[in-house]
């Protein structure tokens, strides 16, 4: 068959289509533009998803307090926080928090210093359709203090 014929035969099937370049080109660019927006979006709600499991594990560490010293001098500006006690609310609450969750934590850190803890949680960033696709991980950070107030 003849090249020339070929081209007219695709461009007369082109033209009964009904083929559009502009108005198809935008067609592109909005569907593009709702999955980059879609995207952004689904990225925000787990960066915010994670913050807040975040927050509520640092809050309860910070309630390790050390019951020794506790028990022995009472609630004062003396009383600290045990490390170890840290550790282990804030990994007993990590675990349950992201126990069945679609939170599948990769990192976690418990930093407790005495009088406050900082906790820095680490996921997957998992976006539909995009799983295929290598992401940077969501980290967060959130820390809390041990106060006293007379």
């Amino acid at each position: 068959m003849d090249a020339v014929l070929v081209e007219s035969r695709v461009r007369e099937q082109i033209r009964t289509l009904d083929f559009d370049p502009v108005q198809d080109s935008a067609r592109v660019l909005h569907l593009i533009q709702e999955c980059a927006s879609d995207l952004f979006a689904s990225a925000f709600i787990q960066q915010r998803e994670l913050q807040s499991v975040a927050d509520l594990i640092a809050l309860s560490g910070a309630q390790g307090i050390d019951l020794e010293v506790y028990y022995r001098t009472g609630a004062t500006q003396s009383t600290r926080l045990n490390s170890a006690q840290v550790q282990n609310i804030a990994r007993t609450h990590a675990k349950v928090m992201t126990e069945g969750a679609e939170v599948a934590l990769t990192a976690l850190t418990v930093v407790p210093d005495g009088k406050s803890v900082l906790v820095t949680l680490t996921a997957p960033l998992r976006l539909t359709f995009f799983d295929a696709l290598p992401f940077d991980p969501v980290q967060v950070s959130a820390s809390a203090r041990l106060d006293y107030a007379p």
